[in-house]
């Protein structure tokens, strides 16, 4: 099959996990394989019940930070 011009294309990976504490993290990636270009996410949440807040961030492999 990979010999013969059967491209898979992209591919897609994603982990969820979560503290004992309740942060959950998100791990997501894709990779072209057309073009070489691998792009990754880690997504944090945790909620501050003293406050009554949920913190959200996004980190990319572009060393992006978004809140």
């Amino acid at each position: 099959i990979f010999n013969r011009n059967y491209h898979i294309g992209m591919m897609k990976l994603e982990c969820k996990n979560k503290t004992a504490t309740g942060v959950n993290f998100t791990d997501s990636g894709t990779s072209n394989n057309d073009t070489g270009l691998v792009n990754a996410f880690l997504d944090t949440k945790y909620l501050l019940k003293i406050l009554g807040i949920t913190i959200k961030e996004k980190w990319n492999t572009v060393n992006v930070l978004a809140t």
